[in-house]
């Protein structure tokens, strides 16, 4: 499902396994492992991120306001790979720009 959600919103990258869960009164809790943001076409490393465990848990009543609630926020062996490169300019500018525009431009 996470995978899927990847491919909704343009993010290049990939989780190995994932488990969600809801509970009452109104918890919503994530639990990734291996989770890796692929590098854009160009750069050095082939991933921008690497992140060996990742966990959240949100107050899911939060999530219908402007604010959300984070409880738990934990993340496990994070590797940040930024580069710059001559006529691409910086990975982690162009990863957004791919993700919220559709371009990296």
């Amino acid at each position: 499902a996470i995978n899927q959600f990847f491919k909704w919103n343009r993010v290049k990258g990939r989780v190995s396994a994932a488990h969600a869960s809801v509970t009452w009164p109104g918890l919503l809790a994530i639990d990734i492992d291996s989770l890796t943001l692929t590098n854009p076409e160009g750069y050095e490393h082939p991933a921008l991120l690497l992140v060996s465990k990742l966990g959240v848990t949100v107050d899911i009543w939060s999530m219908f306001s402007r604010c959300v609630k984070v409880l738990r926020l934990e993340a496990d062996e994070v590797t940040i790979c930024l580069e710059r490169k001559e006529g691409l300019g910086i990975n982690s500018i162009r990863y957004y720009n791919y993700v919220t525009r559709g371009t990296a431009e």
